[in-house]
């Protein structure tokens, strides 16, 4: 089975989604901070699954999403720093109207999931 995972970056932390690539919700939404410790548990919850079979998705924002696309393209994981414009046309496609970590997160793990096959991967 194949996944995606939704990263929305903040400054300082990352709420994070996975879904498979059939729709089914394998983590809801949690936090992060963008600390070793914290990094750290996102790279064992991920080591569950094989690395081919997963592809992860964060909006390039500034410097934010530094640390964690370098730890984990340090860990070997298919990790795109997306466009914003084009997460945030994405993003519009639905009729929600209020900015939510959470919801963006599970959305850019839909988005990862849409797009399984077209991402350009950054290693």
């Amino acid at each position: 089975m194949k996944y995606g995972v939704g990263i929305d970056v903040s400054k300082g932390k990352s709420t994070i989604s996975i879904l498979s690539i059939e729709g089914e919700i394998i983590e809801m939404p949690f936090d992060i901070k963008h600390d070793l410790a914290d990094l750290s548990s996102l790279d064992e919850k991920l080591s569950k699954f094989p690395k081919e079979d997963i592809k992860i998705v964060l909006e390039q924002t500034g410097t934010y999403h530094l640390p964690i696309l370098s730890y984990l393209l340090e860990k070997g994981y298919c990790v795109i720093a997306e466009n914003a414009l084009k997460i945030k046309k994405y993003l519009d496609r639905s009729l929600r109207k209020a900015k939510n970590d959470n919801k963006d997160s599970l959305k850019l793990a839909e988005y990862t999931c849409d797009n399984w096959y077209k991402l350009n991967l950054m290693h």
